[in-house]
């Protein structure tokens, strides 16, 4: 059951860690 926005929430989180790490 994956839904358009819990993948864009986990897109903009990784980008998030990405960008602190």
């Amino acid at each position: 059951m994956r839904t358009p926005e819990l993948v864009e929430l986990r897109s903009e989180f990784i980008m998030g860690e990405i960008m602190v790490a």
